[in-house]
């Protein structure tokens, strides 16, 4: 399910993918991300797996 989830984000990087699922603190976030996401908790206005990888701690927000 949660490979799945990820797919479905766009998220296919190998090593990101295996970071996630080998972590269990990721892997509750991402099911915690998932659920907001699906009950409008949160919003993702353009790319919810950079939303996902920014909440996560994997990657750094841009600064517009």
């Amino acid at each position: 399910m949660a490979r799945r989830h990820l797919e479905t984000l766009g998220i296919k990087d190998i090593q990101l993918v295996g970071r996630i699922l080998g972590d269990k603190q990721l892997l509750n976030e991402l099911f915690k991300f998932m659920y907001r996401l699906k009950t409008d908790k949160i919003k993702a206005d353009k790319n919810p797996g950079g939303l996902l990888l920014t909440v996560l701690g994997l990657k750094k927000a841009k600064m517009s």
